[in-house]
C-alpha cells in the first residue's frame, strides 16, 4: 500500500500522508543536545515524572506544597501555574491552608477535577492526559502534583503489574517531556519495607523505578519533627543524597488552629532505608501532634505524675516513654504551654499547664 492517498474534499482533491503502525526510527543527528533542566538538584528535574514514597502521615503533601509554593511566587525563573491533582485531602480544610501557611500565591495555583459524564470525578491516568496535556501548556504550568499516584490510575490498569504501570505512566511522562512540567506524583509505602525504600512501594515497583528520578521520605529516629527526603533511584543526577526538612506550625488568618509546613533543614546524615528498617522494628511511628495533643488533653484536668502521662499515652496511643518526651512533652515545654516541677518525694517529675495556657 501507498503511504499517499488521494482524497477529495470540497471542490478539489488534497494529498493526505498515512502512517501505518511498524517501527519509528529516530536519526541522532537530528538532534540537539542538552544538560538536564534541574529546578532542585538532584531532587526535582524540570519537564519529568518524579515519585515520592513514604508512610502515610510523613509529610508527601507537605513536601509537595512548599515546592509549590515557590514555584507560585517564582523562585525558579519565570512564574508558572501549578497544578494539584488530589484525591485525598480536602481543598478547603487541608490543601488550602498548608499553601497559606507556605504563603504560596494563590493566583498562581488551581486544583483539578475532572467532569466526565456529567460527574465530577479525578483525573485518569493514562486516560485524561492528553486534554490534561493541552491546558498544561495553554495556561503555562511548570508543576503538577498528583496524590496519590495510585488513586488516579485508571480502574482498567492492573496496579502490580509492571508492564501495565509503565504503559499507564508513559503518556504521563510524555506530558512532562512535551511541556516542560515537572510531575510530582505521591505514593505509600506497603507494609514489607524489609527490601528497602525502593521496593516499598505500594503497588508495582514500577511506580519508582519508571520515572526518571524515585524519591523516598521518613520520620528521623531521633527528631520526631525532622522528615529526611532522599533520592533512591536516577538515571540523570546522582542518588543517595538526602536532605532534611523540619515540619513547623504556623498560624493562619481565619482558622483556630496552627497549620504545618515544611522548612529545608540541611544536608541528611542518615539514609531512608536505615529509618524505615528502624521505624518497622520499633512498631508503628505515632505522629507527635497525637502525643502533644493527649498530653494537653490530660493537663487541663490538673497537674500530672510523668508517668501517668506516659501510661495513658502508652493505653491509648501505644507510644513508649521517650516518644512521650521527645514528641510530647519537650515541644510543649519550648513552646511556653506546660512547665514542669520535680517532687520532694521519690515520684519523679510533674508536668502542669502554663497559666498563659489556661487563660487561653
Amino acid at each position: 500500500m501507498s503511504d499517499i492517498d488521494i482524497e477529495f474534499g470540497v471542490g478539489m482533491p488534497y494529498m493526505k500522508t498515512v502512517v501505518e503502525d511498524g517501527p519509528i526510527f529516530v536519526d541522532l543527528r537530528d538532534l540537539v543536545m542538552r544538560d538536564v533542566d534541574w529546578i532542585d538538584r538532584p531532587f526535582l528535574p524540570a519537564g519529568e515524572l518524579v515519585t515520592n514514597n513514604a508512610d502515610g502521615d510523613t509529610g508527601k503533601g507537605l513536601y509537595a506544597v512548599h515546592y509549590a509554593a515557590r514555584f507560585s511566587r517564582g523562585e525558579f525563573g519565570e512564574r508558572r501555574m501549578v497544578f494539584f491533582a488530589v484525591a485525598e485531602d480536602a481543598f478547603e480544610t487541608v490543601l488550602k491552608p498548608r499553601l497559606v501557611a507556605a504563603d504560596a500565591d494563590l493566583e498562581h495555583v488551581r486544583c483539578v477535577n475532572w467532569r466526565r459524564n456529567g460527574t465530577e470525578d479525578a483525573v485518569r491516568i493514562p486516560d485524561d492526559i492528553p486534554l490534561l496535556e493541552q491546558s498544561i501548556e495553554t495556561m503555562q504550568v511548570g508543576f503538577l502534583v498528583i496524590d496519590p499516584l495510585l488513586s488516579h490510575l485508571s480502574a482498567k490498569t492492573n496496579s502490580h503489574t509492571d508492564h501495565e504501570v509503565k504503559l499507564a505512566l508513559k503518556p504521563l511522562i510524555t506530558l512532562a517531556h512535551n511541556t516542560g512540567c515537572l510531575v510530582l506524583g505521591n505514593g505509600h509505602f506497603g507494609k514489607d519495607k524489609a527490601g528497602g525504600a525502593r521496593k516499598a512501594s505500594m503497588g508495582s515497583t514500577a511506580f519508582t523505578n519508571t520515572p526518571r528520578v524515585g524519591l523516598a521520605m521518613a520520620y528521623d529516629d531521633d527528631d520526631p519533627d525532622i522528615r529526611v527526603v532522599e533520592v533512591i533511584k536516577s538515571n540523570i543526577g546522582p542518588k543517595h543524597v538526602g536532605r532534611n526538612y523540619r515540619v513547623k506550625t504556623v498560624a493562619v488568618v481565619g482558622l483556630e488552629e496552627p497549620v504545618p509546613m515544611l522548612v529545608a533543614e540541611g544536608v541528611a546524615t542518615k539514609s531512608v532505608d536505615e529509618l524505615i528498617s528502624a521505624t518497622s522494628q520499633m512498631g508503628k511511628r505515632i505522629p507527635g501532634e497525637l502525643v502533644r495533643e493527649l498530653i494537653l488533653a490530660e493537663l487541663e484536668t490538673g497537674e500530672k505524675a510523668r508517668k501517668h502521662l506516659d501510661a495513658i499515652a502508652l493505653e491509648k496511643l501505644g507510644a513508649k516513654a521517650d516518644t512521650v518526651y521527645k514528641s510530647g512533652l519537650v515541644p510543649l515545654k519550648s513552646d511556653g504551654r506546660i512547665k514542669p516541677r520535680k517532687a520532694s518525694t521519690d515520684d519523679g517529675w510533674y508536668w502542669r499547664l502554663t497559666i498563659d495556657e489556661v487563660i487561653a
